[in-house]
């Protein structure tokens, strides 16, 4: 007998401690704070940043992100660039509505600051046609799970197909929760 997965999705967890991007994020964070009104696009309150070109910060995500994705996946003649980047600071009750990355292929999330109060990342299952007869009641599975939910931690990286539907829970606590959010590109090498 042989159980055969026909489809699978894969997330990439990991940890990036770099003090100097730390403090860099928050500086940009607390300029855009000041001079720039933020964005508004799966944001539910909440702060976001417009993109971000600070090379201290691009530059570790990227090269963090990159070696990741390439220590995961097989990839021979693709080469990477960084989409965009953006930094966002999330208060008690802000959140994020599901949404995905269109024009990119893989996105990611660096979380420098985390209470584990809310702001769940939840990955939503692509086909939800397996929910009409409720099997996820009677089988805990990735088979059956509609969905997927991880508690972020400070100083965590997650990196995700951009395709897959994601949402943020509200955040709980009375501390702001500080992530940086950013979509790389894969390129053909000729």
């Amino acid at each position: 007998m042989t159980k055969l997965p026909i489809f699978q999705d894969s997330i990439i967890l990991d940890s990036l401690n770099n003090k100097e991007v730390d403090k860099k994020i928050l500086e940009v964070l607390d300029k855009e704070m000041e001079l720039n009104p933020g964005v508004t696009i799966s944001n539910a309150g909440g702060y976001q940043t417009d993109s971000v070109y600070d090379p201290i910060i691009c530059d570790a995500i990227f090269e963090k992100s990159v070696d990741l994705i390439l220590k995961n996946y097989k990839f021979e003649k693709y080469n990477f660039k960084l989409g965009n980047l953006w930094i966002n600071s999330n208060q008690q009750g802000d959140f994020n509505k599901a949404h995905n990355h269109p024009y990119s292929h893989f996105s990611g999330v660096y979380y420098l600051q985390v209470q584990n109060d809310g702001g769940q990342l939840v990955f939503y299952r692509g086909d939800t046609s397996n929910q009409m007869m409720g099997i996820q009641y009677f089988l805990d599975s990735a088979d059956t799970r509609p969905n997927f939910e991880i508690q972020p931690l400070s100083n965590q990286i997650i990196i995700f197909p951009s395709h897959l539907m994601h949402s943020v829970h509200p955040h709980k606590s009375n501390e702001p929760r500080v992530s940086v959010s950013f979509n790389l590109i894969m390129m053909a090498v000729e």
